[in-house]
């Protein structure tokens, strides 16, 4: 594991719709030469799902969310692990 990797986690009820394909391609472009991965997903449900099956050792993340995700992702984070839980969190 290469300890320079981390996650931009993008959490929008739209991130994949056809509007934000160029914000999409422009933040991995940004993102990925200091090593970035992007992973959008649409719901709060999910991202903890996903944070759910990483593991301490994994690299760490941000989340950027709107308030409406926020809610229940802040909720989800009563029951977590402080090393499942992002390093940085925007909304």
């Amino acid at each position: 594991q290469v300890s320079n990797q981390w996650n931009l986690v993008w959490c929008h009820e739209r991130c994949y719709k056809a509007e934000h394909r160029g914000h999409i391609r422009r933040i991995r472009d940004t993102i990925a030469p200091i090593g970035g991965k992007l992973v959008a997903m649409k719901k709060a449900v999910q991202v903890t799902a996903w944070m759910s099956m990483r593991s301490n050792q994994e690299a760490p993340y941000i989340l950027i969310t709107d308030w409406r995700e926020a809610q229940p992702f802040m909720r989800s984070l009563q029951n977590t692990s402080i090393g499942h839980q992002p390093s940085f969190t925007m909304v």
